[in-house]
């Protein structure tokens, strides 16, 4: 891999880097899913990272009907092409599939830094405790932890945390939301039911949902 920073767009290389990713999860529909997601009380004009639209408080209940009246009074923005993988099934299977073409799985190898050659710019290993593994390529794949992995090298990448949703295992239960959504108001998502559970963060609740423990 070459590093040239100063020919580098990275917004728009991190644009072209999502779309087409997001093409090549589509052709694993056992492993991932594309129902679109939702950021409530989103007044950006824009999000350069993935195409997306506004949505008025009507035009979200629209297609939300589920959603309670509180939570759509900000409106919200669409992201249509955004989509969620099967972590559990997706890492078993790429896994297997690496493992049966030659890879070496090496576990409790954490990447402390990319190392590069002296005389130019390209990536020629990951230093690891311990030791140093060199590579003719380097596939960086660390989610939230690219950015700090490719800063000293000069390059940003515009990674940013969302709100974290909890996820529990239940028995199987009528769909409520057709899309994902994240919260951007102090307000419930749904409307109240007994015995609930919230989903929270930072101390706002974002769903509640009938529970079937």
């Amino acid at each position: 891999m070459q590093i040239a920073s100063s020919q580098l767009t990275t917004e728009v290389a991190h644009t072209d880097l999502n779309m087409h990713s997001m093409k090549l999860w589509a052709q694993y529909p056992d492993l991932a899913a594309f129902p679109g997601s939702l950021i409530l009380n989103d007044k950006r004009t824009k999000d350069n990272a993935y195409p997306s639209s506004s949505l008025t408080p009507e035009q979200l209940k629209h297609e939300e009907p589920d959603l309670s009246d509180a939570a759509c009074q900000g409106g919200a923005r669409l992201y249509k092409p955004e989509g969620y993988a099967y972590p559990e099934s997706a890492v078993r299977f790429f896994l297997q599939q690496a493992e049966q073409n030659g890879a070496s799985v090496l576990y409790e190898h954490p990447v402390q830094s990319l190392e590069t050659g002296t005389s130019s710019p390209h990536i020629t290993g990951v230093v690891t405790p311990g030791k140093t593994l060199h590579a003719d390529v380097v596939v960086v794949a660390a989610a939230l932890g690219i950015p700090e992995l490719t800063k000293p090298l000069g390059l940003l990448v515009p990674l940013t945390a969302k709100p974290c949703t909890v996820t529990v295992i239940t028995k199987p239960l009528k769909p409520i939301l057709k899309r994902i959504v994240v919260n951007g108001t102090q307000q419930p998502l749904l409307p109240s039911f007994a015995d609930p559970l919230y989903i929270r963060h930072c101390m706002i609740p974002i769903c509640k949902a009938k529970t079937h423990l």
